[in-house]
């Protein structure tokens, strides 16, 4: 479509007010993206923040156990609340891919989560739950996958995820070539 023609065309539609509709959808597109990645970032924060009192939970319950020192009962494990309400399915997966060095299969997760206490009872289908979030921390980039079958999980240290994030940022700032009969505005 030649430009005169094209403009002519942008007009009929600014006049129907169809253009001013895209620019509405566009606009509500981009606050509901940006509100999203606000809102995944708070939940990031605050499961992190979770899982971090948790361990330091445990940690201390290890250690009052092995001073011998008596834990008043309101105290004793987050007051008697069951892990599922502590920790939540993506911290308790999290919490059972941590204490592993060795990758583990979903099922192999699911048995743990089951040995730690954790309650599947609530999910109709666990494993469809258990592959999700398992999905959904590894395009986090918190956990690695295997390439082949069966497929592992294994957790990645803070460190190295930050190791990786340096890498993927080193390669982003290398300098593209731009050829000589191009131009940048």
């Amino acid at each position: 479509m030649s430009e005169p023609v094209m403009e002519q065309e942008n007009n009929k539609l600014r006049i129907s007010g169809q253009i001013h509709g895209q620019e509405v959808y566009i606009r509500a597109l981009e606050a509901a993206q940006k509100e999203l990645g606000a809102l995944l970032q708070d939940r990031q924060r605050i499961d992190d923040r979770i899982a971090n009192l948790q361990r330091t939970i445990d940690g201390l319950h290890a250690v009052c156990e092995e001073q011998a020192v008596q834990i008043p009962t309101h105290l004793q494990k987050a007051a008697g609340l069951p892990t599922e309400a502590i920790l939540g399915l993506t911290n308790a997966i999290r919490a059972v891919l941590s204490d592993h060095t060795t990758p583990m299969t979903p099922t192999e997760v699911r048995d743990g989560l089951i040995e730690r206490g954790f309650n599947l009872d609530k999910y109709s289908n666990a494993m469809v739950a258990i592959h999700n979030t398992l999905k959904r921390l590894y395009d986090q980039c918190q956990i690695a996958r295997s390439k082949g079958e069966p497929i592992r999980y294994m957790w990645v240290s803070e460190y190295t995820r930050a190791m990786n994030m340096q890498d993927k940022v080193i390669r982003a700032m290398i300098p593209t070539r731009i050829p000589k009969d191009f131009m940048m505005k």
